[in-house]
């Protein structure tokens, strides 16, 4: 498992675990599987097999987007240090 190979550090950013956390998705996805031999696919792994694949795309793509509901959070929960 890429927990073997990457440990966390007490003081990892909140980007630093982010980035581990994709790596180990990924790890996971890719790994062969027998199950997929014989079915055209550009690597018998979990991530070119539909639905996962479209689910997978979409994932990536959400990256760095403003969720709609964003604006409802900020006005709920104070900064910290606020009053």
């Amino acid at each position: 498992m890429p927990g073997d190979l990457a440990k966390v550090k007490p003081d990892a950013t909140l980007y630093q675990r982010l980035d581990q956390s994709l790596g180990y998705l990924y790890y996971i996805c890719d790994q062969p599987l027998d199950e997929l031999q014989g079915r055209g696919l550009f690597n018998n792994s979990l991530q070119y097999v539909e639905p996962f694949a479209s689910w997978n795309r979409a994932f990536v793509r959400s990256w760095g987007t403003v969720p709609q509901h964003a604006g409802v959070l900020e006005q709920r929960v104070p900064a910290p240090g606020a009053s």
